[in-house]
């Protein structure tokens, strides 16, 4: 028995020798290849900060091309994060379908359910076989195991406001609901009343007061919460609606003051003056695409008519965000309100380099083309 284990020691000796400088090399490796996914990871970022998502793509790719394995899901997670900013929804549903059945990170599960909400078309939630009623499942099947985790919460009440467009089946309330629950388990988070916010603001316009509760809620909590100063406008705007109007007219001041003539404590004026001027106090805590894009679609509405802050507002988002969405399209119409011919040609060919497929650039073209030869 003793040479036995004499035997066995001396050779498990000979085996972590002869194995030690192939495994010190497999390490060697490993880390070479981690610190190269490292830079190129590093590179892909520059790139998507200075908005060059072409580039940012390819560098992604590049990890394939060195086989580090473990980089492959987080290079999947930052290319979709790109989509996204794109608005390729199903390009970024691609990257993240691999992992949907089994998602442990709740940012990559709430990332794929922002992707598959892109790519679904309203008509879709009406069918309980769709893509839509599978969404709501996974995430409700994520909250019965997690039933804390907040940030997957606000996003299940989302899915349950998106779907009360289309059905009668009170996912408007479960909405409000579970929004509500998120708030219980952390009340001083302003995303929660955000959330709230959403799913009061989808209630068939019987709870637009509560969304503008919510709103203030987020806003004083966070100042700078840019995406809950949109709502707010929205509320106030949709409040608008159902309220007298007085066809006052809007002006702008030296400072940058909205007045309105003889407006009317609740008439739909004084909460169109309210939605603009929500816009232009966040805006100036903190400049953004989508808040310039709002407050242009305002400003330029046909009963307030301030084409000059519409036309100034879309430039402004133009600079920041040069591949939002219609953004150049909108540019478009704007000078073309002003009568600058030129300038409108130029934006709608912007427009049309980044969607050649984009009608209203195609239609609105033509007809501004038309103009300028008049002057010219």
């Amino acid at each position: 028995m003793e040479n036995l284990r004499l035997f066995i020691h001396r050779n498990l000796i000979y085996l972590t020798v002869s194995l030690l400088p192939a495994l010190c090399a497999g390490c060697e490796t490993e880390k070479a290849g981690q610190e190269k996914a490292d830079r190129i990871f590093a590179q892909a970022r520059a790139y998507a900060e200075r908005m060059d998502y072409v580039k940012a793509i390819e560098t992604y790719d590049r990890i394939y091309e060195i086989e580090h394995r473990d980089s492959y899901e987080q290079v999947r997670v930052e290319k979709a994060k790109i989509y996204m900013l794109q608005r390729r929804y199903d390009k970024a549903l691609n990257e993240l379908n691999i992992y949907a059945s089994a998602m442990a990170e709740p940012e990559t599960l709430i990332l794929w359910v922002q992707a598959s909400m892109g790519s679904t078309g309203p008509v879709k939630w009406k069918n309980p076989e769709s893509n839509a009623d599978k969404i709501i499942r996974t995430v409700e099947d994520y909250v019965r195991l997690h039933p804390e985790d907040t940030k997957v919460l606000h996003w299940l009440g989302v899915l349950y406001s998106h779907a009360s467009d289309s059905d009668c089946s009170g996912k408007a309330n479960r909405a409000v609901k579970t929004c509500r629950k998120a708030i219980r388990l952390n009340p001083d988070d302003p995303e929660g009343y955000y959330f709230l916010a959403i799913a009061c603001s989808k209630d068939r316009d019987k709870q637009l007061d509560r969304a503008e509760e919510a709103c203030l809620k987020a806003i004083r909590l966070k100042p700078d919460y840019t995406d809950a100063c949109i709502l707010l406008a929205t509320v106030y705007w949709r409040q608008a609606r159902s309220r007298y109007h007085y066809y006052s007219k809007f002006t702008v001041d030296e400072e940058g003051s909205i007045n309105v003539a003889n407006v009317q404590p609740g008439s739909a004026e004084e909460l169109k003056k309210r939605a603009i001027e929500t816009l232009l106090k966040s805006i100036k805590i903190k400049p953004d695409a989508r808040a310039w894009i709002t407050l242009g679609e305002y400003a330029g509405d046909r009963h307030i008519r301030l084409d000059h802050l519409a036309l100034n507002a879309y430039e402004h988002a133009a600079e920041l965000d040069p591949y939002y969405p219609g953004i150049h399209t909108f540019l478009g119409h704007a000078y073309g309100k002003r009568k600058r011919w030129a300038d409108a040609v130029k934006s709608y060919k912007k427009a049309l380099k980044i969607d050649p497929f984009d009608p209203e650039a195609g239609t609105y073209i033509v007809e501004a083309r038309k103009e300028l030869d008049k002057i010219n």
